[in-house]
C-alpha cells in the first residue's frame, strides 16, 4: 500500500442502483468503507460482477485468472493495478475446505 491515503473504488454494475459503487479510504492504521463518493482521488478502480469478486475474495478464483478472463477489470496507474492483488488477498478462511455443491 502506498504511504498516505489510498482510495480504491469498487464498482458492481449488476448490483441494485444505489449499491453499485463502494469506496475504501485507506489511511493506515484506519480504513473507512464508504457507500457515497468520499471526494478523494481514486488510486485504482475495480469493476466486477459481485459474484466474481466474492469468488476472488474466497480464494475460489485467482486475481490473475479473473483479470485475464475479463471478470475483474482494474483501472488506474499500472503500479496500482499490479499491486491490488497483494492489497486484497483472499480471506483467511479461503483455505478451509467447503462441502461440494
Amino acid at each position: 500500500m502506498p504511504p498516505g491515503r489510498t482510495v480504491v473504488e469498487f464498482r458492481f454494475p449488476g448490483a441494485p442502483a444505489g449499491k453499485r459503487n463502494w469506496w475504501l479510504v485507506i489511511a493506515p492504521p484506519d480504513v473507512d468503507v464508504c457507500d457515497v463518493d468520499p471526494g478523494h482521488d481514486v488510486a485504482v478502480r475495480v469493476t466486477a460482477d459481485l459474484r466474481r469478486m466474492v469468488l476472488v475474495w474466497r480464494g475460489d478464483l485467482s486475481w490473475a485468472d479473473a483479470v485475464r478472463a475479463g471478470d475483474v477489470v482494474l483501472d488506474g496507474p499500472s503500479q496500482f493495478r499490479r499491486a491490488v492483488p497483494s492489497w486484497f488477498r483472499p480471506t483467511l478462511f479461503a483455505s478451509v475446505p467447503r462441502p461440494a455443491g
